[in-house]
């Protein structure tokens, strides 16, 4: 329970944030695969006018590039996901945790208060997220599984009246 209580209050300026794969929407599809691979990434943060306007992922890359070479040349902006889900600095830790396991995301980028991307919290980073993620899926599950039982005793319940 200490855990939890701390994801909840710690900030995730805390975690060892390290500076996000930030690329201009102007990059082809091939020279961001290049910078992710390069780096060693998963994902790039795509940027317009310094803000984030979107993130291209490896989903994105075998979503859309794969079998379609046609696409390496073209705007990563046409292949990205615009206005990902995003983390402040400051939000408690919990809210990267809550916004992974909600929206089945495994990279979160995280912005500064001006709006500016300074780094993409990533699930596989950080063991404890994934052990807190893991509660919350179990927990859902027994959830949902309580909510059948308790639908199937009322189908099975004769109505007295």
């Amino acid at each position: 329970m200490r855990i939890e209580l701390s994801l909840r209050h710690v900030e995730v300026l805390a975690l060892e944030l390290q500076p996000p794969l930030l690329l201009d929407e102007s990059t082809s599809v091939e020279d961001t695969i290049r910078a992710m691979r390069g780096q060693g990434l998963g994902y790039a943060l795509i940027a317009s006018e310094k803000r984030l306007a979107g993130i291209f992922t490896e989903r994105d890359v075998f979503l859309s590039v794969i079998d379609n070479p046609a696409v390496l040349p073209q705007a990563v902006t046409g292949f990205m996901t615009r206005d990902p889900i995003t983390v402040s600095e400051n939000d408690p830790i919990w809210r990267v945790v809550s916004r992974m396991h909600e929206g089945g995301f495994r990279q979160v980028p995280v912005l500064d208060d001006q709006g500016h991307a300074i780094a993409c919290e990533k699930e596989n980073k950080n063991y404890k997220i994934i052990e807190i993620k893991k509660k919350l899926k179990a927990k859902d599950n027994n959830r949902q599984k309580g909510n059948k039982k308790n639908d199937k005793y009322q189908q099975q319940t004769p109505k007295v009246g």
